[in-house]
């Protein structure tokens, strides 16, 4: 039975998003007093569809989700990532702002990349600059991540900073630097660029490390960066 209802619900949604605009209005009224399930599909749907009259409605509901419901108010975060309207922009960077690494803000923070508005610009390099970041690694893959995305040449000085970081158990973030520095049309990214990159092959030739350990955001980075200069020579 439980099966049969979760393929019925499936096959609802599908008809709703090939609706589109025409079930806006009736998915937004169904947002409000919903239980977890419904809200997690009707946010999905409104995401999809992708119709800004969503947006106002999902940023109350994300507001107010985000004070005692991570689960939920993360399923509201993606669907305002998809939609990806300015308007979504100043709630999001509020969320961000806390600098902890709960899901909410890490999804806000990804959202702010998939919109790529530059206001977000400041207050994701104000994440890499918090010294009390330093150790929730995945919001600093994150935000990477995200500035990568909205390539602004204001990241720069940060995104550099982060790759001579020698300790360990940040690899995985100099590797989003590298793949966010890669994204950035500005020269001073070349020599930083090489000598990390260089770093990462040479740990290879020496048998240190494995092709297969490699992060595949290095390699395809390393690719980009000789793409690069290749096309500048």
């Amino acid at each position: 039975l439980i099966a049969a209802l979760d393929e019925l619900r499936e096959k609802v949604s599908e008809v709703l998003k090939e609706v589109g605009e025409p079930a806006v209005m009736p998915l937004i009224s169904a947002l409000s007093g919903g239980n977890e399930p419904i809200i997690w599909e009707v946010s999905t749907i409104l995401g999809e569809i992708g119709d800004e009259r969503a947006v106002k409605p999902l940023i109350t509901l994300l507001l107010d989700r985000s004070k005692d419901d991570y689960k939920r108010g993360n399923y509201v975060a993606v669907a305002l990532g998809r939609i990806g309207d300015a308007g979504a922009v100043e709630p999001f960077i509020q969320l961000a702002s806390k600098h902890n690494e709960d899901l909410l803000t890490c999804m806000s923070v990804r959202a702010l990349g998939d919109i790529s508005d530059e206001k977000a610009v400041e207050p994701l390099i104000a994440i890499l600059e918090d010294e009390g970041t330093t150790d929730c690694s995945h919001l600093r893959m994150e935000t990477c991540w995200a500035l990568g995305k909205i390539r602004d040449v204001r990241a720069i000085e940060s995104l550099i900073r982060i790759l001579g970081d020698p300790r360990n158990n940040l690899a995985a973030v100099r590797d989003a630097a590298a793949s966010a520095l890669v994204q950035l049309d500005d020269d001073r990214i070349e020599l930083p660029l090489l000598k990390y990159f260089k770093g990462g092959l040479d740990s290879i030739i020496n048998s240190e490390t494995s092709v297969e350990n490699v992060h595949h955001g290095t390699l395809e980075g390393v690719v980009k960066l000789i793409t690069r200069l290749i096309d500048k020579s």
